[in-house]
């Protein structure tokens, strides 16, 4: 008897066949064997799917087996179910056992202000840390945080407007905040980073792509998300055919829906319209 599952969707296969050896002495009770056998098989998965808590016997869902050897992943992923799920459309889920590390932010953000700006909001929040005292300490702050950009958490200036400022003070009391300039300039960049995130579309060779835009390539392995490996790279389409890609990020452990987040973020930082993605779920879990 046969029993693969998720969790949710399962399988249990209980076959039964002949196979004649003496052709002249044919076994005249095999069907009376099968139906017995096929009766049984009915009770163990009753029981095993009714009373699955009670039962020592019952086969748990698929896993990934997973091991490091000298800093090194290997993966044998769960074999995949053969068809898609009739339930979850949008394919079945997965486990993500680094969630806590996917939620950390993408980016850090910076307020890019000239010196005019940066005296008007000195002067309407005196109290606000990020200013400081001076136009060129907060330029020399500016440059220290430049310092620590990574590919996997770029740095992000982000320009402010009085105006823009001003009314979301208005709306939102950022006008008391001690941190107002630098939770505005965070919002702002939040809103293009999310834009880029909806309006990301899958890459086709065969569509029209785009002559700038950021490509995200995902490789899902097994059940759990932890074992994806995604690549970012800057992507120019040349008037003659030629693709000039700049890795960005590769084979770096996250999953899809970070790795959207991260490839937002670059896209914002530059000033690219457009994010692509391949997902290749070739080893993943379907």
């Amino acid at each position: 008897m046969y029993f693969y599952g998720d969790g949710f969707d399962c399988y249990a296969m209980a076959p039964i066949n002949l196979v004649p050896i003496v052709l002249d002495r044919p076994f005249r009770s095999f069907e009376r064997l099968r139906q017995g056998w096929n009766r049984l098989a009915e009770r163990v998965m009753t029981v095993a799917i009714v009373e699955h808590s009670a039962s020592t016997s019952a086969k748990g869902p698929a896993v990934d087996i997973v091991f490091e050897v000298d800093g090194v992943r290997f993966v044998k992923p769960s074999p995949q179910m053969g068809q898609a799920s009739a339930f979850f459309v949008d394919g079945r889920p997965r486990s993500d056992s680094r969630a806590a590390a996917t939620e950390r932010p993408v980016a850090t953000t910076y307020p890019l202000l000239d010196r005019a700006t940066w005296e008007h909001l000195r002067e309407a929040v005196p109290g606000d840390v990020l200013l400081i005292e001076s136009f060129e300490g907060f330029r020399k702050q500016q440059r220290g945080a430049e310092g620590r950009d990574t590919p996997l958490k770029p740095f992000v200036l982000v320009p402010v407007i009085v105006e823009d400022w001003s009314e979301w003070c208005r709306t939102d009391g950022g006008r008391h905040h001690l941190w107002s300039v630098g939770a505005f300039a965070n919002k702002l960049f939040n809103e293009a980073c999310l834009e880029a995130m909806r309006s990301a579309r899958e890459y086709s060779e065969d569509g029209v792509l785009p002559s700038r835009y950021v490509l995200l390539h995902v490789e899902e392995t097994g059940r759990d998300k932890a074992n994806d490996l995604s690549s970012i790279a800057f992507v120019r389409e040349q008037p003659f055919g030629e693709t000039v890609r700049r890795p960005v990020v590769t084979h770096a452990r996250m999953p899809f829906e970070r790795g959207l987040a991260l490839s937002s973020a670059h896209a914002t930082k530059h000033g690219i319209d457009s994010v692509l993605y391949v997902r290749d779920q070739r080893h993943g879990w379907a």
